[in-house]
C-alpha cells in the first residue's frame, strides 16, 4: 500500500509549499487580519510533517483521535512556547479526562453528559482552556453536534451550571448548502474565531 501524499513518505518541501499557498490566500489573510486563528488538522500525519509546519511558523494544531494524540504529541510542558493543540471530532465521554491532560481546547462538546464529565475534571488542571459547542446545522445523522434548536439550552448548561469557558461554536454545514450566518444562541461571543483546515484534501 502506497503512502498518502503527506504520510510517512511525505515530500516535506511539498508540505511547506502547500501550507504557504494556503496561508497566502486572500480569504485566510483576511480571516487572520480579523483576529481569527487557523488550526491545521494533523491526525494520521507523522511527526516530521508537524515539525515542518512548525518550522514554517505555524503554532495551532488539531487532532481528531485522542489515543493517537496521546501517543504522538509530547506532554504539554515539553511543547514549544505558544503552540496550542485542540481536539476536534466527536469526543467519547470516557476519554474526557485523557483529553483534558493533553489538549488546550476542545471543539466538539455536544451533549449534557459530556459537559458534566468535563466540568468534573476541568478544575484539576490549571491550564486555561477554551471549549466550543458543536452544532449539527443540517441535523445530519452521520455528524455529531447538538441540533440548532437545542443550542441555547446546552449553552446555558455549559456556562451556567458547569462554568465552562465556552468560546464559540464549531459547525460543519451540509456540503450542498452555504449557510447564512446564524445567531449563536448564547450571545456575547469573543470576536476571535477558529478556522480548522485539513490541509491535505
Amino acid at each position: 500500500m502506497q503512502d498518502e501524499p503527506f504520510g510517512n513518505g511525505a515530500d516535506l518541501t511539498a508540505v511547506a509549499a502547500r501550507y504557504d499557498r494556503f496561508m497566502a490566500t486572500p480569504v485566510i489573510r483576511g480571516f487572520l487580519a480579523d483576529g481569527g486563528e487557523v488550526f491545521i488538522a494533523t491526525d494520521r500525519r507523522p511527526w516530521k510533517v508537524i515539525l515542518t509546519l512548525q518550522a514554517q511558523g505555524h503554532r495551532h494544531f488539531a487532532e481528531k483521535y485522542v489515543q493517537e494524540a496521546l501517543a504522538k504529541w509530547p506532554a504539554h510542558a515539553a511543547l514549544p512556547a505558544g503552540l496550542r493543540l485542540h481536539n476536534y471530532g466527536r469526543l467519547q465521554t470516557n476519554k474526557a479526562i485523557a483529553s483534558l491532560r493533553r489538549f488546550d481546547g476542545m471543539e466538539s462538546l455536544d451533549r449534557p453528559r459530556l459537559l458534566a464529565r468535563i466540568a468534573a475534571t476541568a478544575d484539576r488542571d490549571r491550564r486555561a482552556r477554551k471549549f466550543h459547542l458543536q452544532v449539527n446545522l443540517g441535523c445530519e445523522p452521520q455528524k455529531g453536534g447538538v441540533a440548532p434548536q437545542g443550542l441555547e439550552a446546552l449553552c446555558a448548561l455549559a456556562r451556567g451550571a458547569y462554568g465552562l469557558n465556552i468560546a464559540g461554536l464549531m459547525a460543519i454545514p451540509p456540503a450542498t448548502t452555504i449557510p447564512n450566518l446564524i445567531s449563536d444562541g448564547c450571545g456575547g461571543w469573543p470576536t476571535g474565531c477558529i478556522w480548522l483546515n485539513v490541509l491535505w484534501e
